[in-house]
């Protein structure tokens, strides 16, 4: 259910202009890495696909604890202030053959976040409303 609950919310706010969301942001990334990892649903472990990763250079299988993306040095994303890590699967074509081929990445992907949430899970942040350190979606 929180699944489809995120998808629905990512859908809506990439397919929203940006003023029917007065607490939105968007910003480019380039893709810091390409590989079978997701801390959230499989910590440690190979997740069960592929996904191209944006953001902090902090990133890692496990990220073992809260804290792990403010270990971060860098960023692959135009917002320099913001280590967070955003992940999305990788995406394949068919080829007439019946073979599967990633579809290279070209460009940057467009990180849009909307903050639904409560105004202690936010912060002011020079006049900007950014999740709280550590947040976790």
């Amino acid at each position: 259910m929180i699944s489809i609950f995120f998808s629905t919310l990512v859908l809506v706010a990439l397919t929203s202009p940006a003023h029917a969301f007065p607490d939105a942001w968007s910003f480019g990334c380039k893709i810091l890495t390409t590989q079978r990892s997701d801390p959230l649903l499989s910590p440690g472990l190979p997740a069960g696909h592929v996904h191209e990763i944006v953001g902090g250079n902090a990133f890692s299988r496990s990220m073992p604890d809260a804290l792990a993306a403010t270990h971060a040095t860098q960023t692959s994303c135009d917002a320099a202030l913001d280590h967070s890590n955003y992940w999305a699967p990788a995406l394949y074509h068919i080829g007439s053959d019946g073979e599967f081929e990633r579809v290279k990445f070209t460009g940057t992907a467009s990180v849009n976040t909307v903050v639904f949430a409560t105004s202690s899970d936010v912060m002011l942040f020079t006049g900007l409303l950014l999740p709280k350190p550590c947040m976790r979606l």
